[in-house]
């Protein structure tokens, strides 16, 4: 099998004349996707682009950190601003083989500018890559891209999952649908006579199910701040593979355990609104909030009261946005009973069961995946 060198402007078409970006001010709220140099940042009434293409950042940190790949496919009907370069592979190469050959590729000595990295056009087309003949490169997206396909595939119904969950915590919580139909004299739907039974048929004077209470987060959960963590690394190594999780997720990794149960995390500093589970053994950085129930049967319910909170409207930053924990703790919760939170516990946690296990997986898969990757690329292994 023959492999040759190519600079990038040589194996792609670029479209970068036809990107165009939108202030936010101006953007006018739809369902195409709007990308930018790391992903969607939002959608759009309109569309410039209608294919699959290949976008990689011409600038941004991420150039530097690659916490997220610096190049992505996207496809269908969408719109692209112009911090992310469009190009498509010619004739000598498969456009999804060059998302992959890019992921392996560094790029360090192609970016300008010393504060805000910059892959220029020009710098970019000339990136060097090995490409094997077109056919094999085609055998290499399809090994690789079925793996992709099913952590996506796991990804989407997580989401669906979720949503569901969501549901039933709506109809039982915010909605009180089972109230209302015990109240008018009917059977509530979707759920049995037991479940049904720990509804109450009236609703008392504050409007709320006869007997149910509001809490405040603080009578029924800890909730404690983050801490900066003792060593920060943007990607694991030996010594280093304790997650650090963020507002937004995982933002580093370090050499020290801070929280071992499950918990609840929202974004304290900078970012609002997020709202996520944790399973794992971890550190939490001090820009978080975590929350953990006071018994193991109100996760769920927490977890989705949580989700119904505005935090935009809890904001007391003035240069940046912040939640305090003080604040936090003073939002309410309802409060049924004892039985209700355990009967929707039981309801809930089968979906939790299997959104980890789908985790679990992607987490396996992504490992594979990352393992047979420069293999590919280099031509050490070779597809049957």
């Amino acid at each position: 099998m023959t492999w040759c060198e190519y600079k990038l402007g040589e194996v792609t078409e670029n479209f970068d004349s036809m990107r165009k970006p939108v202030k936010g001010t101006d953007r006018k709220a739809g369902s195409f996707p709007y990308y930018g140099a790391s992903g969607i940042v939002d959608f759009v009434d309109d569309f410039i682009f209608d294919g699959e293409y290949l976008l990689i950042a011409e600038d941004g940190e991420n150039l530097r950190t690659r916490k997220t790949p610096i190049a992505f496919i996207a496809t269908g009907k969408y719109w692209v601003n112009n911090h992310a370069h469009i190009v498509r592979g010619n004739h000598r190469a498969n456009t999804k083989y060059l998302s992959y050959a890019l992921k392996v590729t560094d790029v360090s000595g192609y970016l300008t500018g010393s504060t805000m990295p910059k892959l220029t056009q020009g710098n970019m087309n000339q990136i060097r890559l090995e490409l094997p003949e077109i056919l094999e490169q085609e055998r290499i997206v399809n090994v690789l891209g079925a793996l992709d396909d099913k952590i996506e595939n796991n990804r989407l119904m997580n989401e669906t999952l979720e949503e569901m969950a969501r549901a039933i915590f709506k109809s039982w919580f915010v909605d009180f649908d089972p109230v209302h139909a015990k109240a008018a004299g009917n059977a509530p739907a979707h759920i049995n006579a037991d479940t049904a039974a720990l509804f109450p048929s009236s609703f008392g004077d504050d409007g709320l199910p006869e007997g149910w209470i509001r809490k405040t987060l603080g009578e029924v959960c800890t909730i404690k701040s983050g801490k900066r963590p003792p060593t920060k690394l943007t990607s694991p190594n030996n010594e280093n593979n304790i997650s650090v999780y963020g507002g937004n997720g995982i933002a580093w990794y370090t050499n020290e355990i801070l929280f071992e149960q499950p918990f609840i995390i929202t974004g304290r500093v900078g970012t609002l609104g997020t709202v996520y589970r944790v399973y794992e053994k971890c550190w939490v950085s001090d820009n978080a909030l975590c929350c953990f129930p006071n018994f193991e049967e109100a996760f769920e319910l927490v977890y989705f009261a949580m989700k119904e909170v505005d935090y935009q409207a809890l904001n007391s930053g003035s240069t940046q946005p912040l939640l305090t924990q003080t604040t936090l703790k003073n939002q309410s919760i309802i409060a049924p009973s004892e039985a209700g939170v355990l009967a929707f516990h039981q309801r809930i946690k089968v979906l939790f069961k299997k959104i980890l296990a789908n985790n679990e997986e992607n987490q396996t898969l992504a490992e594979l995946r990352d393992t047979l990757l420069p293999k590919l690329m280099s031509g050490e292994i070779r597809v049957a």
